[in-house]
This record gives structure tokens, C-alpha cells and sequence, in this order.
């Protein structure tokens, strides 16, 4: 008779609890995001209507690239309770969200996703991959990744273009970024070889100001801080010690790369731009048979941007080198070998 009992109240439990095969096969339509990475790949693959709800931080200009997005949509803090009350179907959590609210959801019956923080264009991709996976939207995935390679790709063809210069990431508090990070790769990409990770650095560590003087970098790229610019642990971004190294300082928000999302890309996007910019300003002396010497300062019209289709990062690229003061013919189609610049180079 006991038996009996304890096995109606079993069957009875497994009812109320949610299938793992319906789950799987139902796409989910109440998404609550708990964390501004996972924020922003939501935001890039689902359809408004099947947000509950994202992180506080979603709208804010300061922290987050895709407040354009996010507008209108509802706002959470993370608390169990108030993602409890949204009722959702599946929620998006990061390695650093609360586990204690992670383990009440669960216990609730509610999926939980949860991804790391990337230390490679891989595990961006893995990520992107994962949530797409998560909200059954895995053509979309990989059509937001395939824009997303394209534009790496056409700015780190650029940078191929530029002579290699030594340089580094400065952070907050005087944190780099050395081998095995991330943002080591988009400097690879940039055509910057890191001085950090040729010093021994590894993922996100502290450099002493005074190393990187006697290192003399020709490039420091500069993160910014958005509203905690004007912190203590920003000052060092502003030491008067930088102006004597003479090099290139390009200003990076920390919204664009630090969570790895596609919209890492702009950050790609600005290094180079900023680098045609210096050499053009600069100077650059590049050859030419008349000129006095055989060699003059580089101009505007001395560079070619080729991109095999003229999208939207063609005109995110004509709109960046704008804002720098960099004259820019405009973009226009073309059939490569008929054109007299290529014709001319070729000669």
C-alpha cells in the first residue's frame, strides 16, 4: 500500500515538472537575459516580441553598444524574484551571475543557459553559437557570424595594407591584455604587435606604467571607461607620462569589445581607421618617382579601401574616417581591373 502511495505521488511530481524533450523541441517565447553579454547576443538574434525582459544595463549609452535594440524592452536587476514573476521559458545568465539565483530558477523548473566570458574570437563564437542553439535560431546565428567574419575580415585586410607597429592595450588601473586574451587577437588583426604578450603578459593583467615607458610603444590604445572615465582608477589613462612616448593613442570604448558580441567588429573598425588617419596626418612618406628625393608624404587619395560588397561597413568606414577630419571620395562600385588607380599601380 505504501508503494503504491509513494508511487502516485512520483508519477504525480513528474507531471508538474516541466519535459525535457518539450523544452527542447518548444522554441522558447519568455527570454529573460540576467547579464549585458548575454543582453547583447539576445538582442542580435531574437525577435523583440520574444523578449521578457533584458539586464539594467541594456539602454545604458555608457556600457552597452546595442542600446538602439533594447529600447522600450523590459528591465531587470537579476533578482530571482523579479525574473520569477516574468514567468519566462528560458533565461540567459553569464559565469558571473549570481549562482544562488541561478540554482532558485532551476529549482523553479526554468532552463538556464549560462556562457563564460571569451578569451578568443572562438569562444565569442561558441557563445554566439550556443544562444542561438538556446532560442532555436541557429540559421540566424550563423548569419549574424557570417557579417560579423566579413567585417573582420575587410578591416584586418586593411591593416595587412599598413606597416606592422609595436603597441599595446592600457585599461583602468593600468590593466593590458597579453597572450591568450581576446583582445590580444583584434590587435593581431589590427596589424599591432602586443607588447605585452612579447613581455610574458598573459589574459588580462596589470602593467607598471614604468615598463611600458622603457618599452616606447608606437601605438596605445586606450580604453574607454564610458561614465567612470573620470575615476581614480582612470587617471592613469590621463598620466602625464604618456604624452613623452610620441606614439599613437586611439581611444576604444569598453562597450564594443568588452563582451566579445559581433559588435566587437567596430572596434576593429576604428583601430584601423585610426591608423590611416595618423600616417595620412603624419605624413607617412611612401614613394613616387616625381616627387623631389622619390619620396612625399602620404595623402588621402594615396589609399584604395577595397570590400567585396558596398554594405553597411562601407559606410560605417566612409562615416568613421569623416568624424576623423579624413577626406574621403565616397564609395563606389567598380570592376577592379578596369579601373585606372589599380591600372596605374600595376604598371
Amino acid at each position: 500500500m505504501a508503494e503504491g502511495w509513494a508511487l502516485a505521488v512520483l508519477t504525480a511530481l513528474c507531471l508538474l515538472l516541466p519535459s525535457p524533450a518539450a523544452s527542447q523541441e518548444t522554441p522558447p517565447q519568455r527570454v529573460v537575459s540576467l547579464n549585458l553579454c548575454t543582453d547583447e547576443l539576445l538582442l542580435l538574434l531574437a525577435e523583440p516580441e520574444r523578449i521578457a525582459a533584458v539586464s539594467v544595463l541594456a539602454d545604458d549609452p555608457h556600457y552597452s553598444p546595442a542600446t538602439e535594440l533594447a529600447a522600450g524592452l523590459p528591465e531587470v536587476y537579476g533578482t530571482a524574484e523579479e525574473v520569477l514573476r516574468l514567468a519566462p521559458d528560458l533565461v540567459l545568465a553569464s559565469q558571473y551571475s549570481p549562482p544562488f539565483t541561478l540554482d532558485l530558477l532551476r529549482g523553479e523548473g526554468i532552463p538556464v543557459v549560462q556562457i563564460g566570458q571569451p578569451d578568443s574570437l572562438e569562444e565569442a563564437r561558441a557563445n554566439l553559437r550556443e544562444v542561438a542553439a538556446a532560442l532555436h535560431l541557429e540559421a540566424r546565428g550563423e548569419a549574424v557570424l557570417a557579417r560579423f567574419e566579413a567585417r573582420l575580415e575587410a578591416a584586418a585586410a586593411r591593416a595587412r595594407s599598413l606597416p606592422e607597429r609595436r603597441g599595446l592595450v592600457l585599461q583602468a588601473r593600468g590593466y593590458t591584455h597579453g597572450a591568450g586574451s581576446l583582445i590580444g587577437e583584434v590587435l593581431a588583426l589590427a596589424g599591432i604587435d602586443n607588447l605585452a604578450e612579447a613581455l610574458g603578459y598573459r589574459g588580462w593583467a596589470q602593467i607598471p606604467l614604468e615598463t611600458l615607458l622603457r618599452q616606447r610603444p608606437e601605438v596605445v590604445v586606450l580604453e574607454s571607461q564610458g561614465a567612470s572615465d573620470r575615476s581614480l582608477a582612470a587617471e592613469v589613462l590621463r598620466h602625464p607620462a604618456l604624452d613623452s612616448l610620441d606614439a599613437q593613442t586611439i581611444a576604444v570604448p569598453e562597450r564594443l569589445w568588452a563582451c566579445g558580441s559581433p559588435f566587437l567588429a567596430e572596434s576593429l573598425e576604428r583601430i584601423v581607421a585610426a591608423r590611416v588617419e595618423a600616417m595620412i596626418r603624419g605624413g607617412e612618406p611612401i614613394p613616387d618617382p616625381k616627387a623631389e628625393g622619390g619620396w612625399r608624404a602620404m595623402r588621402p587619395g594615396d589609399v584604395m579601401i577595397l570590400l567585396r560588397k558596398r554594405k553597411a561597413l562601407a559606410k560605417a568606414l566612409v562615416d568613421e574616417l569623416k568624424a576623423r577630419g579624413v577626406a574621403v571620395a565616397g564609395a563606389d562600385r567598380l570592376q577592379l581591373m578596369e579601373s585606372l588607380a589599380v591600372l596605374d599601380l600595376m604598371s
